[in-house]
């Protein structure tokens, strides 16, 4: 599962080498900046669990391995532990809000980075991570 604000793309750089031993599928979150349109968005946890399920039955996946980065590691626990028995393993990159809260820091970083052209703000929010 993919981070908050982005979509399944974020994971381009890995699919050549896990498609090499898995089938993998990167789902996007609905709603999220994606080609999704939804007419609903799950409201709570219990409907996250239930919007998964829907898309692990049309795709005929019953048990697998499951993992996330940020929001999508958040998402990936909370469908562990909505539906345990389908998850084979758990993979989580840095889980947004899934151990501890969210630092107030980051929540003003988060919207200001909504608010500001992007090449400006990956500069100034992650200036060791990235060059742009």
């Amino acid at each position: 599962m993919h981070a908050m604000g982005f979509s399944s793309t974020v994971w381009f750089p890995n699919i050549e080498v896990l498609a090499k031993k898995h089938c993998v599928y990167a789902i996007d979150y609905i709603g999220d900046l994606n080609k999704s349109a939804p007419t609903s968005i799950p409201a709570n946890r219990e409907a996250c669990g239930e919007w998964m399920d829907d898309v692990l039955r049309e795709l005929q996946v019953d048990t697998f391995s499951l993992g996330g980065i940020s929001y999508g590691g958040f998402l990936a626990l909370n469908y562990t532990i909505y539906a345990p028995y389908r998850i084979q393993k758990l993979f989580l990159l840095s889980p947004a809000a899934t151990f501890v809260p969210l630092h107030q820091t980051f929540i003003n970083r988060i919207i200001a980075m909504a608010a500001i052209p992007m090449k400006w703000n990956v500069r100034r929010f992650m200036p060791n991570c990235c060059r742009v």
